[in-house]
């Protein structure tokens, strides 16, 4: 499966292999969603969009290429956005990614999980409870 998470500044790809949890591609692009806007992003500027669009096909090639699912969750950078269904749209029309938003609960569980498997010193502590 490869995973895309879309922040306020950047795109983050990690391609793993389920079973055993092994990273086996990494990349990051960044896209700035958050330019243009002092605290709270309001709005996904045209520019920014462009940016996401571009970084998304390549991440997208990259999965085809391994065969793998692509899964694109949105955290508080696209769900706080005011035109984040036009940005969400787009996305979908020019690169056939569909964007899961989530929310920040989803988000802070999934931030969990991931340090939980990437981390076997952490493991190891479950382990014994």
């Amino acid at each position: 499966m490869i995973s895309v998470q879309i922040r306020f500044t950047s795109l983050w790809l990690r391609l793993v292999r389920i079973a055993i949890f092994k990273i086996v591609d990494r990349e990051k692009e960044v896209i700035r969603l958050s330019e243009g806007s002092k605290f709270d992003i309001k709005n996904i500027l045209p520019e920014a969009c462009d940016r996401a669009v571009i970084a998304l096909k390549r991440f997208a090639g990259i999965s085809e290429s391994h065969g793998a699912e692509l899964r694109a969750v949105a955290t508080s950078a696209v769900r706080e956005a005011t035109n984040k269904n036009e940005f969400i749209k787009r996305v979908l029309d020019e690169t056939g990614v569909e964007i899961e938003v989530i929310d920040g609960l989803e988000e802070a569980r999934l931030i969990y999980l991931g340090v939980l498997k990437s981390r076997s010193d952490i493991r190891k502590q479950d382990s014994l409870y």
